[in-house]
């Protein structure tokens, strides 16, 4: 399931597009409701598809390529697909990074064809994405972001690039998602091993000086684990 924003002023055209998806990806997606601009910068972590009008209805025609851009900043795995009827803005929207620029009147064919190819982009990007929800939001952080994870309980804490976050769950769910990527160097700690930059003793030290225990039970695997991760790169 995917979600979904479809953000024009016109609303047959938001009835035309959701009557197309239902009808070619039927049961594919979730829409997103946003009836302003700040509304759907503010869903932007949550948005897999956005489908967005580059004139609507400002008296800058580009407004629609800056709210695209804001959202891909906060979510760059967001697909964005423009349609306009002014198809000399076909220049203007490469900052964006959109999957399809589709020209109105909209062609069912075309509109297609951009969303199987936003939703074959987003198969491949969810392999290498975590994602957790926190109260009533969920977030999603690229695994290449993320340097390991500290739990005390059911409390987790995660550590990315970007800074720390906190949220609910077991480490034992986690590492079942992501094993393939990360190594289980203690009870309370799932490390990223591209931030290890040493291994010694009962201890890794990650990259950004910080350092963190490794249990005597798991010694052994996590220097295997180390050994294969780096051989097979």
């Amino acid at each position: 399931m995917f979600n979904v924003a479809i953000f024009d002023d016109v609303r047959m055209i938001r009835d035309e597009v959701i009557e197309i998806l239902n009808k070619r990806f039927e049961g594919r997606f979730n829409y997103i409701t946003a009836p302003k601009a700040p509304d759907l910068i503010a869903s932007a972590s949550v948005i897999d598809i956005l489908i967005m009008d580059i004139n609507i209805g400002s008296s800058k025609a580009q407004n629609g390529i800056e709210i695209a851009e804001r959202i891909k900043k906060n979510n760059s795995n967001c697909q964005v697909i423009f349609i306009s009827g002014y198809s000399e803005y076909a220049q203007q929207i490469f900052d964006a990074r959109p999957v399809f620029f589709i020209s109105k009147p909209i062609d069912e064919e075309v509109l297609c064809q951009a969303i199987n190819i936003s939703i074959d982009n987003l198969v491949k990007s969810r392999a290498h994405r975590f994602s957790y929800q926190k109260e009533s939001r969920i977030y999603i952080v690229s695994l290449e972001d993320i340097m390991y994870f500290e739990s005390n309980r059911r409390i987790v804490k995660i550590y990315t690039t970007d800074g720390m976050d906190t949220f609910y769950d077991t480490m034992n769910a986690i590492e079942d998602r992501i094993k393939e990527d990360f190594i289980r160097i203690h009870q309370s700690y799932l490390v990223n091993p591209r931030y290890i930059s040493t291994f010694m003793g009962n201890e890794i030290i990650l990259n950004d000086g910080t350092v963190l225990p490794v249990s005597k039970p798991r010694m052994a695997n996590v220097r295997q684990e180390l050994i294969r991760l780096f051989t097979e790169e």
